[in-house]
């Protein structure tokens, strides 16, 4: 039977965070003290200020889709704290809010690398993204 599965896709492999976090929990298993590092998962509750402000949005019924580079009022914001905790200058229309950083390290580096050029990544890296990048732009 012929696959309709792009060659690009087939060659994506399992990532190695998958690993690490099977590792961990056969260790955790056995009984083992281990700190995972493998996820972004914080073992701490959500702070009492951020559940407060969520609940009072989810009432506003601001739960509907944004402008892809996230609403004025958040970018401003950011603006405001890059200059008052960094001293750094930027305009919110060079912010770009993502659902986390894999998302913004892929935005970037589609936005700024071409086919052919160097991309030098340190090892161990935690980034999930990596083979994806390097299989888009037939680099290994």
């Amino acid at each position: 039977m012929d696959s309709y599965i792009s060659n690009r896709v087939k060659g994506i492999h399992p990532s190695k965070i998958i690993e690490v976090m099977d590792k961990t929990k056969y260790l955790k298993n056995q009984g083992i003290d281990v700190i995972d590092f493998s996820i972004g998962r914080p073992d701490f509750d959500t702070p009492t200020h951020i559940k407060e402000a969520t609940k009072i949005a989810l009432d506003k019924g601001l739960v509907h889709y944004t402008a892809s580079a996230g609403t004025l009022d958040l970018r401003e914001a950011i603006v405001y704290r890059l200059k008052e905790d960094f001293q750094l200058t930027v305009d919110s229309d060079e912010i770009i809010v993502t659902a986390g950083a894999t998302e913004a390290n892929y935005i970037g580096t589609q936005a700024i690398l071409n086919p052919g050029d160097e991309v030098l990544v340190p090892e161990p890296m935690h980034f999930l993204f990596f083979p994806c990048l390097f299989q888009y732009f037939h680099k290994k």
